[in-house]
């Protein structure tokens, strides 16, 4: 292994084999615009009432970017947080950040893509930064139809050759459905919750016509444990999920919000199993037939409703090996159809009843990009600094949405900015996502030695804050 990529990765990661994120971007040579719409991985309007202040998502990018890398924003990021940044050796340089929300027609969506695609200032201006780049990508949260249609116009504006990180939207729309993947799961033989996929007939106005299939099918599967798992086959951010418990009053209230809902008409009920642990594989899979790589290992925090809230690193799961054979099958079927970049792979883990056994099981593939990629780059980057200056290495990392009364970075430091990363120590946090501080919330990527000194700054700051998960 080359010596640089060694100092980014931890401990755990050489131990488990595990790759840097950061090197499957490539040398110099390859050019990354990094332009991460969120709102393109399903309907704007569902995820924003899921995901609130979802268009300043596209900040996280700036924590995988190099310095010769451009990051397309929707709006231009606080003075002081880009200083911040920058004393911190991390992200681009500053001109490479592209602010696409100006300059744009007054009809345009304000969504980032569209945004990009309709400013010829900023066009013009990412075509003078890649000039001298032998390889120039674009970099996507998900590859969908709107990234196939900005390459399209970014090859234009650049006038050279312009690669589409994912490749074909068909198979990342396949690979997002969960009954797809649920049966090329079982084809393939990874391991699944017992369950069932049912399809249900609509009424003109998109709602389901009737839920008695659905109703039976959550009886058949509520036996074993007592609560069964519910989710339609598109969706994120737990935006289609529902846990059912073996009580008449539980089903009926599920059933009577499917019964209003527009966005799936195919569901997937299984049982729902206690978990020990559920962590997330992020893989990277080359072009054609070329390596699939493990990348990153974090364990996933949910809350009661199985919604995640954030990613803390090293796992602690049992079972780690059998998932990263699993996701690996899954790669191969995904490569084959066309696809290559990053992926994710959600996994949970349980005890065998019968065996007293950890096992594991798929929950479902991301094509995509996910939260846990951001905090394990920023580590990364972070370890290189850390290493070359003869400090101590980052081990573990918590990311997570904080709460705060903070409006602006300048506030966010005035009060707890004694917590912010130290590289003297090697450990605290660094914010991201600041964008949503105007909606009194930001994300954490708190770093240190263990994840027991992460959780311990993790009380720190909420304590400072007074925030919690959000």
């Amino acid at each position: 292994m080359c010596p640089c990529y060694r100092r980014r990765e931890s401990r755990t990661d050489r131990a488990n084999r595990v790759h840097s994120v950061t090197g499957m971007l490539g040398g110099a040579e390859v050019t990354h615009i990094f332009a991460h719409d969120i709102l393109s991985v399903l309907n704007a309007e569902l995820l924003e009432a899921t995901v609130s202040g979802a268009q300043s998502y596209c900040e996280r990018s700036l924590l995988l970017a190099r310095p010769w890398d451009v990051v397309c924003l929707l709006n231009p990021l606080e003075e002081s947080y880009l200083e911040y940044l920058q004393n911190l050796g991390i992200g681009p340089e500053r001109g490479n950040i592209i602010p696409v929300g100006t300059s744009v027609r007054p009809d345009c969506s304000t969504r980032l893509l569209n945004c990009l695609m309709a400013n010829p200032d900023a066009l013009s201006a990412i075509a003078r930064l890649v000039t001298f780049s032998a390889k120039v990508v674009l970099s996507p949260y998900i590859a969908s139809q709107s990234e196939l249609e900005c390459t399209a116009v970014l090859q234009g504006a650049l006038e050279r050759s312009v690669e589409l990180l994912g490749g074909n939207p068909h198979i990342v729309q396949l690979a997002k459905c969960k009954d797809v993947t649920r049966t090329k799961a079982l084809e393939l033989g990874v391991p699944v919750p017992e369950g069932e996929i049912v399809e249900l007939e609509l009424r003109r106005d998109g709602k389901p016509a009737d839920l008695r299939c659905l109703r039976d099918a959550i009886h058949r599967h509520l036996g074993r444990t007592g609560r069964a798992i519910v989710r339609g086959a598109d969706g994120a951010s737990g935006s289609s999920l529902f846990i059912v418990k073996s009580h008449s009053a539980s089903i009926e209230a599920a059933l009577n919000r499917i019964a209003e809902r527009t966005d799936n008409h195919v569901y997937l009920i299984e049982t729902l199993l206690e978990l020990t642990v559920s962590p997330n594989i992020m893989m990277h899979i080359a072009p054609g037939n070329g390596d699939i790589t493990c990348v990153g290992i974090t364990d996933q925090i949910l809350n009661s409703r199985l919604m995640h809230q954030g990613n803390i690193y090293p796992s602690l799961a049992a079972t780690l090996g059998d998932m990263m054979t699993s996701a690996r099958s899954l790669c191969r079927w995904l490569q084959a159809e066309g696809y290559h970049g990053f992926a994710g792979f959600d996994f949970g883990e349980y005890v065998e009843q019968e065996t007293g056994s950890p096992a594991h099981f798929l929950a479902e593939i991301n094509p995509r990009m996910n939260g846990s990629v951001y905090p394990k780059a920023l580590m990364e980057y972070l370890n290189v600094l850390q290493r070359k200056a003869d400090r101590p290495p980052v081990e573990a990392f918590l990311s997570v949405n904080m709460k705060t009364r903070a409006r602006s970075f300048a506030s966010l430091h005035e009060s707890c900015g004694r917590l912010f990363f130290d590289p003297a120590k090697g450990s605290g946090f660094v914010p991201f996502n600041t964008g949503c501080l105007k909606l009194g919330k930001f994300a954490a990527a708190l770093f240190g030695k263990s994840r027991h000194q992460v959780a311990g700054i993790y009380q720190e700051l909420a304590t400072s804050l007074g925030g919690a998960w959000t």
